[in-house]
């Protein structure tokens, strides 16, 4: 029988966007300064994890968690949560599998999972042609560490008005591989680099991944990039379009390419 599993979904109503932008730092437990995002810290104690972790025990099998972006996140805390309260004999009967899960975790708690050895419980796998991914690194990319968090918890606003400044000179269509030339790229352009600006005061720059992150190969999804591919009848179709591509069928699609292949 396979193990019990439950998965958490990414983001399809209005509240799960509010999750989203609710990127304040709450710490996990009193006695640690390890925070993560608020919104997904919320979400994820709702989840009676430790009766589900019971009800696994009860029938002698492993606890599976599982979830992709949005969903990803609040699976990985939730397992964090069940790690930190279980021996280390039990960590085994634990297990975590993300896609395209964002960063969530300060640096206190990026280096707890580290040092505790629970990033070998927690795997997030990332597809190249995933566009929100690359989008997060490049914003990252663009805010330098902060020499200290005020108290631990919550972002310098210093540095996301400097984050902002950079962003509003580097075009979003830019940031996304887009080239358009003319006035319609002008526009583009200038529009999403607008939105960026303004998205910065709420994107969670300082927040680090946890656990290990696996990359899938790259060209992907044939069927999205090769119009002429004819597909494995065992392989559902998937949705064309650069903007689809963070979707979970294009990580199920790929993951049974691989398969298949």
């Amino acid at each position: 029988m396979a193990p019990p599993h439950r998965t958490f979904p990414g983001t399809k109503l209005p509240r799960d966007h509010m999750a989203n932008l609710d990127a304040r730092l709450t710490r996990l437990w009193p006695d640690s300064p390890a925070a993560a995002h608020s919104g997904y810290s919320g979400r994820a104690s709702l989840i009676p994890i430790q009766q589900l972790f019971a009800l696994a025990a009860v029938q002698g099998k492993r606890l599976v968690l599982a979830g992709h972006s949005m969903g990803g996140a609040v699976a990985t805390l939730c397992a964090l949560s069940l790690l930190r309260s279980l021996p280390l004999s039990a960590h085994g009967l634990v297990a975590c599998v993300g896609f395209a899960t964002p960063p969530l975790g300060n640096a206190h708690l990026a280096g707890m999972v580290t040092g505790e050895g629970w990033d070998s419980r927690i795997h997030n796998y990332l597809l190249p042609e995933d566009w929100v991914p690359e989008l997060i690194n490049s914003l990252r990319r663009l805010n330098r560490p902060r020499e200290g968090e005020r108290k631990g918890l919550v972002e310098d606003s210093k540095y996301a008005a400097r984050t902002a400044t950079a962003i509003h000179e580097r075009a979003a269509a830019g940031a996304l591989g887009m080239r358009l030339p003319g006035l319609a790229g002008g526009a583009i352009r200038a529009l999403g680099s607008t939105v960026l600006h303004t998205c910065t005061r709420f994107l969670p720059l300082a927040l680090l991944p946890l656990g290990q992150q696996l990359h899938l190969p790259g060209h992907g999804h044939r069927g999205v990039l090769d119009p002429a591919w004819d597909p494995h009848p065992l392989i559902p179709a998937c949705p064309r379009g650069f903007l689809k591509m963070h979707r979970m069928i294009s990580y199920r699609t790929r993951l049974l390419e691989l398969c298949v292949d």
